[in-house]
């Protein structure tokens, strides 16, 4: 069925009409299920060694529906263990971490989650990375200087490939 149920769509009125439920929950849950359009939120691991920055990364994230923080890692190593573990949908790695680079990292996240997108954030020019960083695995390449405004719209880009 159609996935843009929302109040306003004549799906949304006429699961409201024919809904025995009378509390917004109860509405909301009956139309999705009739629908069967409900969207889970895309689930991130940020990997990085400054706990400020990632708090802020995962602020950002949560801000977008779209998103959810599935966990968080502090190096390399306890990074590749929650990705094997929690199986994300996009992974955020810094690209200088104890324990294992991000780029080593990718390379092991590329073979051993083929379908895990990988976003390499760094605070080195990110154009002069990419080309490394496509190397190694993975799908993109963001500067923490400019995270604000090109984080949300680089995993969006890359989760739709």
């Amino acid at each position: 069925m159609n996935g843009d149920l929302h109040p306003g769509n004549s799906q949304w009125a006429e699961v409201a009409l024919s809904s025995p439920h009378n509390g917004k929950a109860e509405l909301l849950q009956a139309a999705i299920q009739k629908c069967d359009c409900a969207v889970a939120a895309m689930r991130v691991l940020i990997a990085d060694d400054n706990l400020l920055i990632r708090r802020a990364i995962a602020t950002l994230v949560t801000n977008d529906q779209a998103f959810e923080v599935c966990g968080e890692a502090s190096d390399g190593r306890e990074a590749l263990e929650k990705a094997d573990i929690l199986k994300p949908d996009v992974v955020l790695l810094d690209i200088s971490m104890p324990g294992m680079d991000g780029l080593n990292l990718a390379q092991m996240l590329r073979q051993q989650l083929p379908a895990t997108k990988i976003l390499i954030i760094s605070q080195h020019d990110a154009h002069h990375l990419l080309p490394r960083s496509l190397e190694a695995g993975a799908n993109g390449c963001v500067d923490k200087a400019r995270i604000v405004t090109d984080l949300l719209p680089t995993l969006k880009r890359i989760l739709d490939r």
